[in-house]
């Protein structure tokens, strides 16, 4: 029989983690209104439009076929956007945003839970919780939709499994390890960049007996992993697109990052090609975005194995933001400084500060952070930065109203399938709100049409090739006088704005 003091703990402690789920849903709650905000007043990130339109080419298919995706995304993001098909057409461009939200929610439910582990009590956690929340990088990350929130999660176990190999030094974190590394290029197409700020310390995280006994199996148990997953993904491209390195020359792929929009990106417009000057303000950033930072160093000084894997953790994001500059990969260095943020998160899960003046002190440098990064993200001049600040007070207009008009032209189109690329056409996809009855170049229907003289197809939709991405459309590209003067059998009916569609008629 059960004592009553043991029948009061079991109750205390069920009120308490009700209590945390009650806290944590609201959080989960707020986020998901604040991604419907800033969608009702026209943010999108394009990246998460481009992820939205690969799933709906995917679920609105005549052929449900996986590898219609593609192979110049990660796929795992893809997957998880599957499930929020069912929602209604008109909100469906928040699903990404939706996605990031929740995804935050979990890292920061698992974040609370370890918190709880170390005798943290409800209001210390709140309070730890709500300052993170409020960091710029975080919430950006939780209200885009990209990938960032999904590679947070994923950084924060990473950071974990170097702790414990380097401190406990099993098999298992050697593994757990190489895995996550793994799944992050299925993930985050910078994950590359990742690893390689990380690999050449891994002979100083890796417990020195094993090191010394053995330092080339510690690079080979924790790499190998990356390697069959690129090889693998190679290999995927060879079989399905007949080129094993697509994924690094397919137009338009995450994996080229953002060398194709240098002209627009202010930080690769000045630091693109460069090593030594991104190196520099990027460990500028991270002072004013975490000055939590330098005091979790001091806190893991007591140990030399723990300040040893907490330095070169806590600094391999502003590495990896060198390298990626360095290769025209990186358009903004706050979405690779936010790991910072997620490794801060697990080191507070390790190290004791809970009592005395350490707890006040990680709550007041957290608060500083908050204030002087946001003083930082109102600073940057990156384009989708400012929409973003813009679209939370309300204030930003619609900057593609003729993607969102030709979008609400083609949801009328019902008696046809429809010729039209996604590349191009992406924002006007995700304003139709569904894919279906659409001819998109991975399936055989537009192979099929577009190697005919003259398409027998519903209608054809074409961008002007002289603006934008226009000279990347693919029906332009096999039918380059279309939109200038037209094809036989096919009458004009829309002309808005650089897109015009053709509709199918009899012959005459």
């Amino acid at each position: 029989m059960s004592r009553p003091g043991q029948n009061s703990q079991v109750s205390l402690a069920i009120t308490r983690s009700g209590t945390d789920l009650a806290w944590l849903l609201l959080l989960a709650v707020s986020l998901v209104v604040f991604c419907i905000w800033l969608t009702n007043n026209h943010f999108s990130h394009e990246t998460a439009l481009r992820d939205w339109v690969k799933v709906l080419s995917v679920v609105d298919a005549d052929d449900f076929r996986i590898e219609h995706l593609g192979f110049d995304r990660p796929h795992i993001p893809l997957y998880l956007l599957m499930p929020l098909t069912w929602l209604p057409d008109n909100p469906q461009g928040a699903a990404p945003c939706l996605l990031s939200s929740l995804l935050v929610a979990l890292l920061l439910t698992v974040w609370n839970q370890q918190l709880r582990h170390k005798k943290l009590n409800f209001w210390q956690r709140s309070l730890l919780i709500v300052l993170v929340l409020l960091q710029a990088p975080l919430l950006w990350a939780a209200t885009t939709g990209g990938h960032l929130a999904l590679s947070l999660l994923i950084f924060y176990f990473i950071y974990r499994a170097c702790l414990r190999m380097s401190f406990h030094a099993d098999l298992r974190s050697f593994i757990m390890l190489a895995m996550l590394l793994a799944l992050l290029f299925y993930v985050d197409a910078g994950a590359l960049f990742i690893f390689a700020a990380l690999f050449p310390f891994f002979a100083i995280i890796a417990p020195r007996r094993i090191f010394l006994e053995s330092p080339v199996s510690v690079f080979i148990v924790i790499g190998m992993p990356l390697v069959v997953a690129v090889l693998s993904w190679a290999y995927l491209g060879w079989i399905f697109e007949g080129k094993a390195e697509i994924f690094l020359f397919q137009p338009d792929s995450a994996f080229l990052g953002g060398w194709q929009n240098t002209p627009e990106s202010s930080w690769l417009s000045r630091y693109g090609g460069q090593w030594l000057a991104p190196l520099g303000i990027a460990i500028t950033m991270l002072a004013g975005y975490y000055p939590v930072f330098f005091l979790l160093l001091v806190l893991a000084a007591r140990h030399i194995h723990h300040i040893k894997a907490s330095l070169v953790l806590l600094l391999a994001p502003v590495i990896a933001v060198a390298f990626a500059t360095s290769k025209y990969f990186l358009e903004r260095p706050v979405e690779m400084l936010a790991l910072v943020l997620a490794g801060i998160m697990a080191e507070l899960t390790v190290v004791q500060f809970r009592k005395g003046w350490k707890f006040t002190a990680v709550v007041l440098l957290l608060a500083l952070g908050a204030l002087s990064g946001w003083n930082n993200f109102i600073k940057v001049q990156d384009p989708l930065i400012q929409d973003w600040r813009q679209a939370l007070l309300g204030r930003l207009d619609s900057k593609h109203a003729e993607d969102e008009m030709l979008g609400r032209f083609l949801s009328h189109l019902h008696d046809g399938k429809t010729l039209i690329d996604d590349i191009t056409a992406y924002r006007a996809i995700v304003a139709r709100g569904n894919a279906e009855q659409m001819a998109l170049p991975r399936s055989d229907e537009f192979k099929l049409q577009v190697r005919k003289r003259i398409p027998d197809i519903g209608y054809i939709v074409v961008p002007d090739p002289r603006r934008g991405r226009g000279g990347w459309d693919r029906i332009n590209k096999h039918f380059p006088r279309l939109y200038n003067d037209g094809m036989v059998n096919y009458q004009r009916i829309y002309d808005q704005q650089g897109w015009r569609v053709f509709k199918h008629v009899s012959a005459q």
